[in-house]
């Protein structure tokens, strides 16, 4: 972690006073941080991972950089490269075309939510065949295009590095709206990807994360609300605290802090369409095939691709939990609500003190739905207008508990700093 230099002079000579008094306030600070490293480590863990935090922590420290892995699968005559993104310099989009152009991959893997890209519902039914499924995960690249603003920058960098020499074609994008990516990749990898799959006979691009639909009901549904109190009020406390350190929004910190929580779900589910791609009969299996996916999981996926004992059938991922309940009771549809407002903040990290229609504006709209529905299954529709002011009002409590945290992060780090430079110094 680089510090920043403290601009004001410390006097030379300090009073033992002042030394003591800094280290007992480094001595508490410390202490905070034990207390919230081993409150971190108690709180819910799935408990069918097959992977501990600490592992999951390990892979995605020692893959800051990127990194890449190749499964082999004999029996089908097929090579799978996993390909992680960097969190310390980002892809460019020559790398990844150059890439591209040494795989030649007849199929291309991103790690994007297919409803939250495409604006739609994800139809899955447990009667139909799992291909019927994954034949709605792939698109054409003009469609996977996020933006025309985006294309324009992607191809600016490959014309000026001398990769392509003119864009002949004429590329029309046949996305539903602009995107804009805030999980696992960004918007020039996806771009990149769609733009040599669309000059390489229209390579098929499927978008391989699980779906929204189903990921944050999953979450939701999970966890208890003191659990997923306790996991916003960290995230964001350490998102202050690594004030300089990658990643930069809410989303990268909670998935650096609790990845057997979040980044699990995702796992399994890569690994069944895997599966049930390599044992598809109505489809030729691809030679070749790329997937990218966020830091860390090209050490993590193989785990769960690889062994019989770890793989899961896609109607047991995209099942969602009942709501959240203990012996005594089931949690309200106010408390779910509750529950919403921080995860909607967890992965909107854009999202800041305004009016009420601009947050609006913001929100997701998947989740407003989400709220209706719980509402009129549970007090009817007469309720449903109160709920979402409720939901408004809690999502403005959110965000100014989300800023106090990241301010106390911030003021903790610096009287760590100080307190180093202060015990530095003679007497």
């Amino acid at each position: 972690m680089q510090l920043r230099c403290v601009a004001s002079r410390l006097t030379r000579f300090c009073s033992r006073n002042a030394t003591t008094a800094s280290k007992d306030l480094s001595k508490s600070t410390a202490d905070a941080a034990v207390q919230d490293s081993e409150r971190q480590h108690e709180l819910f863990i799935a408990k069918d991972v097959p992977l501990s935090r600490e592992s999951y922590q390990k892979y995605m420290e020692e893959c800051r950089a990127g990194d890449s892995r190749v499964l082999n699968f004999p029996e089908s005559n097929a090579d799978l490269h996993l390909v992680s993104v960097s969190t310390v310099a980002p892809f460019s989009a020559t790398d990844v075309y150059k890439m591209l152009n040494r795989l030649k991959p007849s199929l291309i893997m991103l790690q994007v939510r297919p409803d939250q890209f495409l604006k739609s519902e994800v139809r899955f039914d447990p009667k139909d065949d799992e291909e019927a499924y994954i034949q709605q995960l792939m698109h054409s690249p003009e469609k996977v295009l996020p933006s025309w603003e985006t294309y324009q920058r992607v191809k600016t960098d490959l014309l000026c590095s001398g990769i392509l020499i003119g864009e002949q074609r004429s590329w029309k994008s046949e996305a539903e709206e602009d995107f804009s990516h805030r999980e696992r990749l960004n918007e020039e990898l996806i771009a990149t990807a769609s733009m040599w799959a669309a000059r390489n006979q229209s390579t098929p691009i499927l978008l391989a994360d699980l779906p929204e639909q189903v990921y944050l009901p999953h979450v939701a549904n999970s966890l208890s609300l003191h659990e997923l109190r306790e996991i916003f009020r960290l995230t964001c406390n350490r998102r202050g605290y690594a004030e300089e350190d990658k990643p930069v929004n809410l989303f990268g910190s909670m998935i650096r802090a609790f990845p057997d929580i979040f980044l699990y779900l995702t796992d399994r589910y890569i690994a069944a369409i895997v599966r049930a791609m390599l044992k598809s009969r109505a489809r030729p299996i691809p030679e070749s095939w790329v997937l990218f996916c966020g830091h860390g999981q090209t050490r993590s996926l193989p785990q769960y691709i690889a062994r019989e004992d770890y793989t899961y059938k896609l109607s047991e991922c995209m099942k969602v939990p009942e709501r959240f309940s203990t012996i005594l009771r089931r949690e309200s549809v106010e408390m779910l609500i509750e529950k919403i407002a921080m995860l909607e903040l967890l992965h909107n990290s854009h999202i800041t003190v305004g009016k009420s229609e601009e947050i609006e504006q913001l929100l997701s709209k998947r989740n407003v739905e989400w709220i209706k529905r719980e509402v009129i299954k549970d007090l009817g529709t007469d309720a449903v207008s109160s709920k979402l002011r409720l939901f408004m009002g809690l999502v403005n409590e959110c965000i100014e508990e989300r800023n106090r945290q990241i301010r106390l992060g911030v003021k903790r780090r610096s009287a760590e700093y100080k307190s180093v430079l202060l015990n530095k110094l003679p007497l």
